[in-house]
């Protein structure tokens, strides 16, 4: 592997952008809870700048980077301090959970400047991951972070905003500059801070939920009645009265609903998908 005296160029194709503004970086942790676990996981190690600040605030660190490049010059330069883990892999293929077990924790908070291209996927993997994660402080491009954290009547609201608060209250707590990153973004970019949910989403059953969801949302701008019923192929009376039953008519559109109307026809439709 070729060896790196100076830190790597970004890697376009890995939506890399590197922010390394100490003042920035600890803004960025200072929103994380405190008192919730002593271990963080970081998403995209990158040069090492915010891993540092993690390893001053929490006990244990694990920070994953899939670039190689990076990886080397890490090891080789003997960047982070001796209270972090890296661990070289991609962080869509690495269980949360088995890295709390590992380091023989329960929890670990999540935190990072995420890559553009994996950001919406991070979403849904802490959808999947919520028991493990009480919470997590991301940047995402603000165009994203607008839509993770859209409300009812809001032309951005769909499966990413009720996929990220079914097990978490979300907040745009930061809005960067492009002038803070290298390489310079396009776009402005914005941190989003997830905190679990301490009762719950009173959902039956999360992989229903997000069944429901998707079909509601495949064509938004229809009637709720007839895209649900095209893809789920029910019976559009049997649908009408479920939507009814959860409170909701018929008539609306997806959009024009709110996370509860979807938790209640989940609920409603388990007796069907289970």
């Amino acid at each position: 592997m070729k060896k790196f005296s100076k830190i790597p160029p970004s890697k376009k194709s890995l939506g890399q952008n590197f922010l390394s503004d100490k003042n920035v970086l600890e803004r960025m942790v200072s929103f994380v809870p405190e008192n919730l676990t002593d271990l963080a996981i970081e998403i995209g190690t990158g040069t090492g700048a915010l891993t540092k600040i993690l390893s001053s605030r929490f006990e244990r660190v694990v920070t994953i980077e899939k670039d190689d490049r990076l990886v080397a010059w890490l090891h080789e330069n003997d960047v982070l301090p001796d209270n972090c883990r890296l661990i070289h892999h991609d962080v869509l293929k690495v269980s949360f959970s088995s890295i709390t077990q590992a380091e023989g924790k329960q929890e670990a908070v999540v935190v990072g400047n995420l890559p553009y291209n994996v950001s919406s996927q991070i979403v849904f993997k802490l959808f999947d991951e919520h028991r493990t994660v009480p919470a997590a402080c991301l940047l995402f491009q603000k165009e994203v972070a607008e839509r993770i954290t859209a409300s009812k009547s809001k032309k951005s609201l769909g499966v990413l905003s009720l996929v990220a608060q079914l097990f978490y209250n979300v907040r745009i707590v930061m809005d960067l500059s492009p002038g803070l990153f290298r390489p310079r973004p396009k776009v402005t970019s914005s941190l989003v801070l997830f905190e679990r949910k301490e009762k719950g989403a009173g959902v039956q059953d999360a992989k229903v939920f997000l069944r429901v969801i998707k079909a509601a949302f495949a064509q938004r701008r229809k009637k709720i009645l007839n895209t649900m019923a095209g893809n789920l192929r029910m019976d559009k009376k049997l649908l009408g009265e479920i939507l009814k039953e959860a409170g909701i008519d018929p008539s609306c559109r997806a959009e024009d609903l709110e996370l509860r109307h979807f938790v209640a026809l989940t609920n409603r439709m388990c007796r069907y998908f289970l």
